[in-house]
């Protein structure tokens, strides 16, 4: 079932999209795949709304620079996009304006959104626990046990820390798990010195 510390189910039948979840995927991203999203949905946005602006008609921004109709949209896109309006270039005619109406719109949510799941990602408690590379089983209080370590890998402090350990093996052409007793199943307070879990 776990290959290297991941999950390694294999879905079958069930549909890509029907099985992601945005929100949750967007959360547990590392953060240089994280802002590549943001990056590419920010540049994805103001593409689109600029293509928009150059199928308006050539009239449809003035001013900006003579003759670079894409240049135009595209800096005008960012403009209205992020609300700055420097003044410069400006909407013209009913379709332009329903754009910018339209983009201003997007622009606003858009932020709003990735704000939030900033703001969740900043905000949401991640522990480090780090455990001994190799596991040994030897002679305890009279019985054979298994033991290993863990330890707080952060500076702060984890309290009411509880663990269960489950022995996952193949019996009789079936997989079966079995959760092993804990000498210390709970510890209240986990600094960074390493505690040794023993299970019989």
């Amino acid at each position: 079932m776990l290959s290297g510390g991941t999950i390694n189910i294999e879905r079958i039948g069930e549909n890509f999209w029907e099985s992601l979840t945005v929100y949750q995927h967007l959360l547990c991203a590392r953060w240089p795949v994280f802002w590549l999203y943001i990056l590419c949905a920010y540049a994805a946005m103001n593409l689109l709304f600029a293509t928009l602006f150059v199928a308006a008609g050539p009239d449809a921004i003035q001013g900006g620079e003579p003759g670079a109709r894409w240049h135009n949209a595209i800096f005008f896109s960012v403009q209205t996009m992020a609300t700055i309006g420097y003044g410069q270039m400006t909407p013209r005619g009913t379709l332009a304006n329903l754009l910018v109406s339209l983009e201003a719109l997007v622009g606003l949510m858009g932020f709003a959104l990735a704000t939030g799941i900033l703001f969740a990602r900043f905000s949401r408690p991640t522990a480090h626990i780090l455990r001994s590379a190799q596991a040994i089983v030897a002679p305890f209080q009279g019985k054979t046990a298994l033991m290993f370590r863990i330890a707080n890998g952060r500076r702060s402090q984890l309290i009411e820390i509880r663990a269960t350990v489950t022995l996952s093996r193949m019996e009789d052409d079936k997989r079966k798990f079995h959760q092993l007793a804990l000498e210390r199943s709970q510890v209240m307070l986990l600094p960074t010195t390493a505690v040794q879990i023993s299970a019989e």
